[in-house]
């Protein structure tokens, strides 16, 4: 006998081969409507696929299918570190925070690519090609698009001296 948790977690494993990485889910609400259970019996479910990593949640936007497990295993080893533009990684606001994110992640083999930013510029991040990005001082407008980033399942951090408004978009 399948247990309700179990089903619902199939229902949602169907959603998701249905869907692409970014997707949002069903709320909890929701599939407590649809399948006429408790909100813990949905939690489950959901709990499951969270510790397996095929989902992840946004607080207070809700829950989305996570990049696919092939492309987590095939995409390069590599970060994305985004500086403002003009601004010099050799000089004494820059260096030490690349050089930091070099010595924390070089054991681990990984590619560093820096990118100058000009926030009035219109351009869109290509996350696909990366494990990871770090961007220093992003401009509060850029926001919008970190976090449209972040909701699609890429690992996202930032350094930023007005880090409280900031760090709600930046977290998984």
């Amino acid at each position: 006998m399948i247990m309700l948790y179990e089903k619902i977690k199939n229902y949602l494993l169907e959603k998701i081969e249905a869907s692409k990485p970014g997707d949002r889910l069903p709320s909890e609400n929701e599939l407590c409507r649809q399948f006429g259970v408790s909100r813990i019996t949905v939690q489950r479910a959901i709990k499951d696929l969270l510790e397996e990593k095929i989902i992840f949640r946004r607080k207070g936007k809700g829950t989305f299918v996570a990049p696919s497990l092939s492309s987590r295993f095939i995409a390069p080893k590599t970060i994305k570190i985004i500086y403002p533009a003009g601004g010099d990684p050799e000089d004494d606001f820059l260096f030490p925070i690349i050089r930091g994110l070099i010595d924390q992640f070089q054991h681990q083999h990984f590619d560093f690519v820096l990118t100058a930013w000009k926030s009035n510029k219109i351009r869109r991040i290509d996350a696909s090609e990366t494990s990871g990005i770090f961007w220093i001082a992003p401009a509060e407008k850029d926001f919008p698009m970190i976090e449209k980033i972040s909701l699609q399942g890429h690992l996202f951090d930032c350094y930023q001296q007005s880090y409280e408004k900031f760090c709600k978009l930046c977290k998984h």
